[in-house]
């Protein structure tokens, strides 16, 4: 259970597009999940893990300008992605792919 869910979360992590990977590296890891467990003991879903070098700054990362902005979009009613990593000062976007405004719903494009 432990090595598929930091499998599952360094993999996450490592394909997030948070931010550029500046050299490679392996990382292992021993992951205790407290309190709630999930039902499936072999899943990990919906967990971030964040990794900051040694002795850098937490405040050294900036968000990549040059990608795509983050994106949660509503459709079919729901969130996607249910989570989604955001890195301080990032702009993001919400659109509303549904036919009809939601309670929580920003206006993008016009729609």
């Amino acid at each position: 259970m432990k090595a598929v869910l930091a499998c599952s979360l360094i993999a996450a992590v490592l394909t997030s597009g948070a931010q550029p990977a500046h050299a490679d590296a392996i990382v292992t890891a021993q992951v205790m999940v407290e309190g709630h467990r999930p039902h499936d003991k072999n899943k990990a879903d919906n967990v971030v893990i964040w990794l900051t070098p040694v002795n850098a700054p937490a405040n050294k990362f900036a968000p990549d300008t040059a990608a795509p902005p983050p994106r949660l979009e509503q459709k079919n009613k729901m969130f996607h992605p249910s989570v989604l990593v955001v890195p301080v000062g990032s702009r993001v976007e919400f659109p509303n792919l549904d036919p009809v405004f939601h309670n929580v719903f920003s206006l993008f494009e016009g729609k």
